[in-house]
């Protein structure tokens, strides 16, 4: 082989992508996911309790119609107004129910921030235009926390 020759091969252009290249790429991907992940997370886990909570609407209808009939919330009890189902018959996402007079603590199958199942108690307060409205607490709920990463219904829990 001659010189002309080794130097023409030396001189051809690289093909394909060296380590420094491919490591680099990686490293984005990883940086790019730790972000994506967590948020996809935390995105999940507030649709399953935004449909659980949908499926505990008719028994707060039962809880207004009686309250509208009765006309005062001493009247009405979710223990006389509801037949709840057994445990593993509950509404899709609905883990337990409890009632205690007219107050409904829902636990969910969605978690928390800190990993637990998530509680969401439900109180009946009575307006003075003659409106029932709920007020929800969350076993959750931070004032600190973004309103995008937590149920916005949800006030201070208990």
């Amino acid at each position: 082989m001659n010189t002309i020759q080794r130097m023409s091969r030396a001189r051809r252009p690289a093909k394909g992508f060296n380590l420094i290249e491919l490591m680099i790429v990686v490293a984005i991907i990883g940086i790019l996911s730790s972000v994506a992940v967590p948020a996809y997370t935390d995105y999940t886990q507030r649709a399953r309790a935004s449909a659980a909570l949908t499926a505990v609407t008719p028994w707060l209808t039962a809880m207004n119609l009686c309250w509208q009939m009765e006309g005062a919330l001493s009247a009405c009890d979710f223990d006389t107004l509801v037949s709840f189902p057994v445990n593993p018959n509950f509404p899709k996402g609905i883990k337990g129910v409890e009632a205690d007079e007219n107050v409904l603590t829902v636990t969910l199958e969605a978690q928390g921030i800190n990993g637990q199942d998530l509680v969401v108690t439900y109180t009946p307060r009575a307006t003075t235009p003659g409106f029932l409205e709920w007020d929800l607490t969350c076993s959750d709920f931070s004032a600190a926390a973004k309103p995008s990463s937590r149920l916005t219904e949800c006030s201070a829990g208990a």
